[in-house]
């Protein structure tokens, strides 16, 4: 008994100290990401951060679940890679039928843009590009092994799927949040946060209806990262309040198919 309890405490606090370390390794990621001019440079270095993240979750996995990443992996069928890609692309119709049915506009931007990276040097854009999509994809895989893999699945083996699927969804969206900028903090909460959220608890649940099998949240998470830096869409919104409700009708009806997708 003492020493179930002392795992249900250990399966909160440990994920806490996970957060706390990554939180850590985007601060010092800052210091240097600051004094940065290339694009590429900025690119390789949050891939790098991710992948120095990856390792962290790696030691929590195998010191708290006795579990390597490759038997994490191999869980789950294939077709799972499919309904994440599928999920992903409806998201993204979801998204943009949404914004026009409530008065936004839709613009065609350029392909290769390097959105909210525009103000950096760039030496070749080829490149440039390769490395954001490099970064797009490397963070999804990193953040799916690390949230999923081990945070939701550690939680929901103490305290049930309920709590894991609410507590992961928690973690994710702080790691998300750079605590030592408050400048970048208030315009995260005005315009991501709500995103991030729900982001998190539908990956969180898709991992939960696929019986913890991190090959569809993968697919999701990579396809939509992918989306975000290579689709040539800029979206208009007719009110503050237009946004949100953007965000909550998106994903409604994406939790609602994979409710029936997913039996």
């Amino acid at each position: 008994m003492v020493m179930n309890r002392s795992e249900r405490s250990k399966s909160i606090l440990h994920p806490f100290v996970l957060l706390f370390v990554v939180l850590v390794t985007w601060y010092v990621r800052s210091q240097v990401w600051y004094g940065l001019k290339s694009v590429e440079i900025v690119f390789a270095l949050l891939v790098m951060s991710y992948v120095v993240v990856l390792f962290i979750a790696i030691a929590f996995l195998k010191r708290d679940s006795h579990k390597s990443v490759k038997a994490v992996l191999r869980t789950g069928k294939n077709v799972l890679f499919i309904y994440g890609v599928a999920l992903s692309i409806l998201f993204q119709v979801l998204f943009v039928v949404f914004c026009l049915a409530t008065g936004g506009t839709a613009e065609v931007t350029e392909w290769f843009s390097l959105k909210g990276y525009e103000n950096y040097a760039v030496y070749s854009l080829s490149l440039a590009f390769t490395l954001y999509l490099a970064f797009a994809v490397v963070g999804a895989f990193v953040e799916e092994v690390t949230y999923r893999g081990y945070v939701q699945s550690r939680v929901t083996k103490e305290h049930g799927a309920l709590v894991g699927i609410a507590f992961s969804s928690v973690i994710f969206t702080l790691q998300h949040i750079h605590v030592f900028d408050a400048r970048w903090i208030s315009q995260f909460i005005e315009s991501q946060l709500l995103y991030v959220f729900l982001f998190g608890l539908f990956t969180a649940y898709f991992f939960f209806r696929t019986k913890l099998s991190l090959k569809g949240v993968i697919a999701f998470h990579v396809t939509m990262n992918i989306f975000n830096v290579a689709l040539p869409l800029k979206l208009s919104y007719l009110s503050p309040l237009t946004f949100p409700a953007t965000n909550l009708l998106s994903f409604a009806v994406l939790f609602l198919t994979l409710k029936l997708l997913i039996s």
